[in-house]
């Protein structure tokens, strides 16, 4: 998935994804019992609705095993959220990282250890940007 054909994700959807992402291929019972651990019910066929539109959007492949598909992400997860954050830069922002950084920050109520982290990170990004 690149930014240039970035479709975005409705909040269901991304539900589903983190289930892909986080326990790899599933079968629609597997999925809906996750999000039924997690306090939504979806019936089966709402489960398969939001697949279909998943797959035919490319974000999720599926492949028959017996009688029944399994389903996998199709896009990484880092990748996914890379393209989520230059969309809402571009959109939201006026393509203002410091903008969107800084009204990140004044929403973000950091711990020093997350802070200390946040920094870090910077840090690593600024070397391996100047390499």
């Amino acid at each position: 998935m690149n930014n240039k054909n970035f479709q975005h994700f409705t909040k269901v959807e991304m539900e589903f994804m983190q289930i892909l992402w986080d326990h790899g291929e599933q079968s629609p019972e597997d999925i809906r019992r996750i999000l039924k651990e997690n306090g939504r019910v979806l019936t089966n066929g709402g489960t398969r609705r939001i697949l279909s539109i998943l797959c035919r959007k490319g974000h999720i492949t599926r492949r028959k095993e017996g009688r029944s598909y399994v389903y996998n992400p199709n896009v990484k997860k880092q990748q996914a959220f890379k393209d989520i954050l230059i969309d809402l830069r571009k959109r939201v922002f006026g393509d203002s990282g410091i903008i969107m950084i800084a009204a990140f920050l004044d929403s973000f109520h950091a711990s020093d250890d997350e802070f200390k982290e946040i920094k870090r990170l910077l840090e690593n990004y600024k070397k391996d940007r100047d390499k």
